[in-house]
């Protein structure tokens, strides 16, 4: 993808998940109206440009969604609606799965990597849970910076 496409796509991506970021750091839910309508943007806008991207992209973000959906039925209630509603929207920002996949896994990370730091730094029964959406939009933003610069 050109780079001006690229750049517009982590624009909306940005424009579309800071609602459901702020929103889950505040009061731990998603707001699924910027995520559904941030999908169906960036799905509109990639069909404009490039029908085999948009092809990608939904697939990539099916399988995101159905990799976060059978994730949920295992872990329960560890991992919410919200978040699996959210990889929606990176599916379809990253325009092919081994992006997306490779944004999810960063988030991931980066989500270990903080409860680790505070299980560590607080007592051991105060870190409960942490909003997960801010760090797979960290996660996705590094991915999709970094496919932008190399030109994917």
């Amino acid at each position: 993808m050109e780079l001006r496409y690229s750049l517009i796509v982590i624009l909306l991506f940005i424009f579309f998940s800071l609602p459901s970021v702020i929103k889950d750091i505040r009061l731990r839910l998603v707001e699924p109206v910027s995520i559904y309508a941030g999908t169906v943007v960036i799905a509109v806008f990639l069909f404009l440009v490039n029908r085999n991207i948009f092809l990608h992209g939904l697939l990539a973000a099916l399988v995101s969604f159905a990799i976060f959906f059978i994730t949920h039925k295992i872990v329960g209630r560890k991992l919410g609606m919200g978040d699996v509603k959210y990889s929606l929207l990176c599916g379809i920002a990253a325009a092919q799965i081994l992006w997306a996949i490779a944004g999810l896994l960063a988030g991931c990370v980066i989500t270990a990597l903080t409860f680790e730091i505070c299980y560590l730094a607080e007592k051991k029964d105060k870190v409960k849970t942490l909003p997960f959406v801010p760090f797979l939009f960290a996660g996705m933003i590094i991915v999709l910076v970094v496919k932008m610069i190399l030109g994917y």
